[in-house]
């Protein structure tokens, strides 16, 4: 199993995506690599390469628990031996629109958000 990449994850309410978005621009002459909006689960994200300016409603509870996404190339595999290591598996492995996806509560409290990329 190889970690291909990890992103990190800011949350701000939708209402305040779009101001939080253009001022990130103006703050670092940063533009996103692409933006994304979902109308239907309320929620839109710049991805930025290694930071996403995640947009939603309801902050705070089971969406915003995973600061940190990691992309790995065998999502199953990672699964067995977390739980042999004795972290929980909150959710997954399950197909998504991305790829396969996986929610881990590790043995320190860190949940983290595991994707492995539709080939």
């Amino acid at each position: 199993m190889k970690i291909l990449g990890i992103t990190i994850r800011h949350y701000v309410p939708r209402g305040d995506f779009d101001q939080t978005l253009q001022a990130l621009g103006q703050a670092g002459q940063m533009r996103p690599l692409s933006v994304h909006d979902y109308p239907l689960a309320r929620m839109a994200i710049g991805d930025f390469g290694t930071m996403q300016l995640v947009g939603c409603d309801g902050l705070g509870g089971e969406m915003t628990e995973a600061q940190v996404l990691v992309r790995v190339d065998s999502l199953h595999e990672l699964a067995q031996s977390l739980q042999r290591r004795g972290d929980t598996v909150l959710e997954g492995p399950q197909s998504g629109l991305e790829g396969w996806t996986m929610r881990v509560l590790h043995r320190e409290g860190t949940v983290v958000d595991y994707l492995q990329v539709h080939a």
